[in-house]
């Protein structure tokens, strides 16, 4: 086979990590977890009837969260309950969730309720979030001027995959353009699977019944077990590529960017219009992604 006739056999299937490099990833799972397999299991459509159904006491705890948050000083049981309209009993139950959980903190003398330690926490998290956004910018500039090619971060929001730093280049690729079905794309873009292959299988599992796996193009991953195997795939090779799956005129390499312990926090990745050699310019970009995503999830450290 002629290297033409090579590059059109290519453009009829998927490319996969192992079409690009015999290599295989050096990175352990700290919790040891075994392989995965095909027989992920998406939630029943019983468990999903109820979405968009609000959750009464659900609702008036968040109400009890606003309350304790906007007041000048801690709350007394009664003060919040008649704020509320709710009655001492029930708030007082509510309250002790949100105690629990450590969204609010219980004063013994006087008997009172202020904010907890965990929205400090989540707020922590949400700083961390944005340093490693800061973090992630010089790499990718520098990565985009070492390619050639559009440099970005992707992270899930929820079961939502989102682009959250983005450095375009000459490739022409529109990050506007490449966003705009994004949230339906997990499964066909490679900034998505190299989160996907690392995550529970439950959270795997909720993506796909969130999202779907949506044919965008003839390439694209649309059976449970094609896709189980292609995240096999990312995670033994350490990357994850799309040449044609999302759009058909572009491809993608990324991996995956981890926190102190370990845990995947997020993808970078290179886009960049198709050519008559895709994997020639895939194999050219692989190492410059995987050393990008490293260094910075050292800086995260």
């Amino acid at each position: 086979m002629n290297k033409n006739e090579n590059a059109l056999a290519l453009e009829q299937r998927r490319i996969e990590p192992v079409d690009i490099t015999d290599d295989k990833t050096q990175i352990v799972l700290d919790h040891g977890s075994p392989e995965k397999t095909n027989r992920l299991e998406l939630p029943t459509d019983d468990k999903r009837a109820g979405e968009g159904v609000t959750i009464q006491s659900v609702d008036r705890a968040l109400s009890i969260l606003e309350h304790v948050a906007g007041a000048t000083r801690p709350a007394k049981l009664q003060e919040i309950a008649e704020a509320l309209d709710l009655k001492s009993p029930t708030c007082y139950h509510l309250l002790n969730s949100l105690v629990k959980r450590g969204f609010v903190t219980r004063n013994q003398h006087p008997r009172t309720y202020q904010l907890g330690p965990k929205i400090n926490e989540m707020s922590r998290r949400e700083r961390s979030h944005f340093e490693i956004r800061q973090t992630a910018i010089p790499h990718l500039e520098r990565l985009a001027e070492d390619t050639g090619h559009t440099a970005c971060m992707a992270v899930f929001s929820g079961t939502e995959l989102t682009i959250t730093v983005d450095v375009e280049a000459a490739s022409g690729i529109s990050i506007i353009a490449y966003r705009q079905h994004l949230s339906r794309a997990p499964h066909a873009t490679a900034l998505g699977k190299a989160i996907l292959a690392w995550l529970p299988e439950p959270q795997i599992a909720r993506v796909v019944a969130d999202r779907g796996l949506t044919g965008f193009t003839d390439l694209t991953i649309v059976s449970l077990g094609d896709l189980v195997e292609s995240l096999r795939q990312v995670r033994r090779h350490g990357f994850a590529v799309d040449a044609g799956e999302y759009s058909t005129d572009v491809f993608s390499l990324a991996a995956a960017i981890r926190n102190p312990a370990g845990g995947v926090i997020g993808s970078i990745g290179c886009l960049a219009r198709r050519n008559n050699d895709d994997l020639k310019s895939l194999r050219e970009v692989q190492q410059r992604v995987i050393a990008t995503s490293k260094a910075i999830s050292d800086a995260c450290c």
